[in-house]
């Protein structure tokens, strides 16, 4: 199995390319067993694998300076050109790369640190100007490319200066993380060695199983665990917390790798959501071309939507990936850390993507100049551009993203995101049915004499959010055990009671009603709605009070007239709100 990378970068050289930038996994080990390199280095393995092409290797650093590389299989005839010294500056080696006489590959190192991203290239020293000029010459050099030399820059963590990848003198090359049949092929090559470095699989685990679970990590990583764990055994545990760790890492924390414990079975309520989750899930595992690859779940706060996230990716089986801020305070940095994610998502394929309040997040798309230097508007475009296209992304990746401010999400989210979601508040018969589960999920237990109906029905309970919920059946449950001096004691009716009644909405209704209409009207399908399913309207539903008026109590449809004229008073009123303060 030839290695990724190496295909890569025959691809370009048959292209005519001459000049590569290496970027992303670019720290791990390299391996290609049926080309005879075994696990090191980047710069090793590309030293080794065009060694036995016949080329001299050199390598340049800052730190280091210029090194020839001779593999001990090299193939390459004659005095490596490369043995000049090592103070040598860049510029006296473009005579070397132009040469005919002799095939030669230059591998830099560290280049994101001899010609680093930069607003312009004026604000580089001046020592970094000349070498950004002689990089972008050799990515720019005839010469060098009908000599059929290469230079390959190594960038290990931050982007390279725009003027080497804008103006295409660099070929620009992802090196991913390592797929499942290498993952499995290192495995193997771990477990036949037999002088007890190593440790052993947990009963049960096989090399196949582990080379699945082990999605994401990298194999520096999967090395380090067999090292840690020598003596003893990996579990399933391990694996997690490994990967865990390796792709927050790898992200320099953008991202959090969660594999959910619990499926459907831990949600209440949101019967809809849950049918057609349910039909997502067939699609998924059968292959269906027409699986859907982005949602939006929008509405009000509280309402578990980063909940249903994970159950969903438990169904499915995939890791979740959860995004956190991509924005940065230095020039590059956001655009630099969107690109770093979209590169660990397209390497942990399958997946599930969360990315929380995405009308934050990501950010609208721009119809002016903006206040951040066009970032925002950037990262929009970039982020669209990543996901558009519905035919590579379908069962592959399934983008989510949350928003408890539906009224901020613009056309452009609306069009990638093809399903959008509402939640809403619980109804009376919904709280009834959610408080046991929140006890049980609280691990407290409800006594028999609790009248759920008469607690549900309290003024103060009408319309509560789920978090709203979680917070009255702890505060009953503070009330049990100070009553009994016992903690986790049993909860009765009267703690429950004293708890709702008690219990005080802080959001403002108006706010939270205007939110809820918006959900509402954004839904992408009337299945979707709460009282809704692919049926119809369900015969046990109960609508939220605020949309009687406007919902068909037959039918279940919604009457958008009647929803916009609801919105629009909505709105003025919240103008009204924000004049007074």
């Amino acid at each position: 199995m030839k290695n990724n990378l190496i295909n890569k970068i025959e691809e370009g050289i048959k292209a005519g390319k001459a000049s590569f930038l290496l970027e992303f996994n670019t720290n791990d080990r390299q391996m290609c067993l049926e080309e005879g390199i075994y696990p090191t280095s980047l710069h090793l393995a590309l030293a080794s694998y065009f060694g036995k092409k016949g080329y001299h290797c050199g390598l340049f650093s800052q730190g280091s300076g210029l090194q020839p590389v001779t593999p001990p299989d090299s193939a390459a005839v004659g005095t490596n050109p490369f043995r000049q010294g090592t103070n040598q500056p860049l510029s006296m080696l473009t005579p070397v790369l132009r040469r005919n006489d002799c095939k030669s590959v230059l591998i830099v190192q560290y280049s994101d640190l001899l010609a680093p991203a930069a607003d312009g290239s004026a604000f580089l020293a001046p020592e970094q100007q000349v070498v950004l000029e002689c990089l972008h010459r050799w990515g720019s050099d005839d010469a060098i490319r009908q000599a059929k030399n290469i230079v390959i820059l190594i960038s290990y963590e931050g982007g390279v200066n725009a003027l080497l990848t804008r103006s295409g003198a660099y070929h620009r090359v992802q090196v991913s993380l390592p797929d499942q049949d290498t993952r499995l092929e290192f495995i193997n090559l771990l477990r036949n060695i037999k002088e007890g470095k190593f440790a052993l699989l947990e009963e049960g685990l096989t090399s196949e199983e582990m080379s699945r679970k082990a999605n994401g990590l990298r194999l520096m990583d999967i090395e380090a665990l067999f090292r840690a764990k020598a003596g003893s055994v990996i579990s399933r545990k391990d694996i997690q917390t490994v990967k865990s760790a390796a792709i927050r890492e790898l992200a320099g924390g953008l991202v959090e790798v969660v594999e959910p414990a619990e499926g459907f079975e831990s949600i209440a309520g949101l019967y809809s959501v849950k049918e057609y989750f349910q039909f997502v899930k067939w699609m998924f595992q059968n292959g269906s071309p027409t699986v859907p690859y982005a949602m939006i779940l929008a509405g009000v706060p509280g309402a578990g939507k980063s909940k249903l996230c994970g159950t969903l990716a438990k169904e499915l089986d995939i890791p979740l990936l959860i995004l956190r801020n991509l924005h940065g305070p230095f020039i590059g940095q956001s655009e630099g850390n969107l690109e770093r994610v979209l590169n660990v998502v397209e390497s942990m394929s399958p997946c599930c993507i969360l990315i929380e309040e995405i009308d934050q997040s990501i950010g609208q798309r721009g119809t002016g100049p903006s206040g951040d230097s066009g970032v925002s508007n950037r990262m929009s475009q970039r982020f669209w551009e990543a996901i558009g296209n519905s035919h590579a992304n379908r069962g592959k990746n399934l983008w989510i993203g949350t928003s408890n401010r539906p009224d901020l999400l613009d056309t452009a989210m609306l069009d990638r995101f093809q399903v959008v979601i509402p939640f809403l508040h619980p109804t009376k018969s919904q709280v009834e049915e959610l408080i046991p589960y929140i006890a049980v999920q609280s691990g407290r237990e409800l006594a028999e004499d609790i009248d759920l109906a008469s607690v549900a029905g309290l003024p103060n309970l009408n319309l509560p959010t789920v978090r709203g919920l979680v917070e009255v059946v702890t505060s009953a449950a503070q009330r049990a055990d100070f009553e009994s001096g016992k903690i986790n004691s049993q909860i009765n009716h009267r703690h429950i009671l004293g708890a709702a009644m008690d219990y005080k909405i802080t959001y403002d209704p108006v706010q939270h009603e205007h939110i809820a209409l918006k959900a509402v009207e954004m839904v992408s399908f009337s299945s979707l709605l709460p009282w809704m399913g692919f049926n119809g309207k369900r015969s046990d539903a109960e609508i939220p009070e605020y949309l009687v008026n406007i919902v068909d109590p037959n039918t279940g449809y919604v009457d958008s007239a009647r929803l916009n004229e609801r919105i629009r008073a909505l709105e003025q009123v919240l103008y009204s709100q924000k004049m007074m303060r």
